[in-house]
């Protein structure tokens, strides 16, 4: 995260997709979250690791204007955070790890900040603003006291308000992000006109 920060972009994905890639490779890995076994847990530990640094990766894409490399990433990403979220309600009274409420709560919390990240990530990607609006709502209703998702919702809230006084229709607005320069580690928003 400190090199995105830094606007470092690239190189943070050359770091961030090594680190991903080895999480992907650790044996909680070659399991599936919803196993029935006493390691349940620890899987979704480790995915939830992995989903953090995964959220930085597709951050640091989308920052180079990568998002077509980002969406299949997200998407996964939100198909394990509702995995994770099964996993969860799925744990009953008699489970062992259910004994101890305050780790569950806090794994639920926590697989809500990823969701909310993630819906995010994919609000920055959306292909129009009526797509980018509708998940940055998402992300601020699953996290509301999430001041990252709240200002990111604030901040898409006057574009489409720019959008609209404009005139257009917000789902007629195609978005991108795109690199000024080669050398450039950070892309602009772009707007166009669908046709």
């Amino acid at each position: 995260m400190a090199l995105i920060n830094e606007s470092r972009n690239i190189e943070a994905i050359h770091v961030l997709s090594k680190v991903h890639d080895k999480e992907l490779s650790s044996k909680y890995f070659t399991s599936r979250i919803d196993s029935k076994n006493s390691d349940r847990f620890a899987e979704i530990t480790s995915t939830s690791s992995s989903l953090r640094t995964r959220f930085k990766l597709v951050t640091a894409m989308s920052n180079v204007g990568k998002c077509d490399s980002a969406r299949p990433l997200i998407d996964e990403g939100l198909g394990w955070i509702d995995s994770i979220e099964t996993s969860l309600d799925e744990f009953d009274r008699n489970d062992e790890a259910y004994k101890n409420f305050a780790s569950l709560s806090s794994m639920k919390h926590a697989n809500l900040d990823n969701k909310a990240y993630f819906l995010i990530a994919k609000s920055r990607c959306s292909k129009d603003v009526a797509s980018m609006a509708s998940t940055a709502y998402e992300a601020a209703v699953t996290r509301p006291q999430m001041e990252y998702a709240l200002n990111y919702a604030q901040s898409v809230i006057k574009i489409v308000e720019q959008v609209q006084t404009s005139g257009l229709d917000p789902q007629k607005v195609l978005t991108s992000w795109l690199l000024e320069n080669e050398s450039d580690q950070i892309a602009k928003l772009s707007f166009a006109l669908k046709q």
